[in-house]
């Protein structure tokens, strides 16, 4: 059996949102807040800039790119059980060669992003990164701030753990529920 998750499903188990991680799971959409619509816009915009121009916009920093891949999606195959395994799927916004933009729109600044796994689990995704940045911009002060992280195994190893304690962990509840699926039986 393969069961599909990500780091957004995984993190809300993580966080105690358990209702929002099976949600996710099972592909119920979240209501759309006004902030959420602004940023799947500015997202789009950004991508459409990055295409066009083969450089980071002004908002975002304005950097030239060497080959941009935008919202290209990776997975990987992790052995759970005997009979179980996961298939973790990542979508980074921006790859260019070994660097990883990952971009925000609201009021967080980046330092808050800094200690999520997200670009760890990049990191497992996509072996050959070796830093990542998180550029957020906030829109109502028209103001970007950036974080860096540098990648190695460590996060790597570090996404692999939170993969399998809170997989395993939420697996467990889904079987519970009867609410696993297959992910092969799915994609039939």
């Amino acid at each position: 059996m393969i069961v599909k998750l990500s780091f957004s499903i995984l993190d809300a188990w993580d966080k105690g949102n358990w209702e929002q991680a099976v949600g996710y799971y099972l592909g119920q959409p979240l209501p759309a807040t006004p902030a959420m619509e602004l940023g799947k816009l500015k997202h789009e915009i950004w991508e459409n800039q990055i295409r066009k121009e083969g450089k980071l916009p002004k908002e975002l920093g304005g950097i030239e790119l060497k080959d941009p891949v935008l919202e290209q999606k990776y997975e990987k195959l992790i052995p759970f059980s005997e009979d179980i395994s996961i298939l973790i799927r990542g979508v980074p916004d921006c790859t260019d060669g070994t660097v990883i933009h990952e971009f925000k729109c609201g009021m967080t600044p980046a330092t808050n992003y800094i200690n999520s796994l997200q670009l760890d689990y990049y990191k497992l995704l996509l072996p050959k990164s070796d830093i990542g940045f998180y550029r957020c911009y906030n829109p109502y002060f028209d103001k970007m701030t950036l974080g860096v992280k540098f990648l190695d195994n460590h996060n790597a190893e570090a996404a692999l753990e939170h993969i399998i304690s809170n997989g395993g962990e939420m697996i467990n509840y889904l079987q519970t529920q009867k609410l696993l699926k297959d992910y092969q039986e799915v994609t039939k």
